[in-house]
């Protein structure tokens, strides 16, 4: 099996789809490699409003217990971070099954890869989405 980092998206998907909030909508953009690139690369994964506050949430799958590699999305992420837009990071690394949720601003443009220690300790599923929200 390839870990895609599929599981993880339907997993976020389907915890927001169980929120009966209607102060939380929360939508998937779709994936443009999916989609055979017929459609522009998504600045992410989901765009959630939570009362009016926009965040653009990627979730990413990593093996390393706390390393996350560079990653296409987070230039246009900051991007929109420049227009007031936020953007989150749910991070699972698979191999302990642990979480962490890392603020985009908090990543510095450009590096190979970013030490997620000092950024925020290792979380639990619900931990993670409570700290999204």
């Amino acid at each position: 099996m390839i870990n895609n980092g599929a599981y993880l998206e339907d997993m976020f998907q389907k915890q927001f789809d169980r929120e009966d909030t209607p102060s939380v909508w929360c939508h998937r953009f779709p994936d443009s490699k999916s989609a055979r690139n017929l459609i522009e690369k998504q600045p992410s994964d989901f765009i959630l409003v939570v009362v009016g506050e926009v965040t653009l949430v990627e979730c990413k799958s990593v093996k390393h217990l706390y390393r996350l590699p560079k990653f296409a999305q987070h230039s246009r992420m900051v991007k929109a971070a420049m227009a007031g837009v936020g953007g989150k990071i749910l991070v699972h690394h698979w191999h302990s099954d642990t979480f962490r949720v890392i603020l985009v601003k908090d990543l510095r443009l450009g590096a190979a890869s970013h030490d997620l220690r000092k950024l925020c300790e290792e979380l639990t599923w619900t931990e993670a989405t409570e700290r999204i929200l």
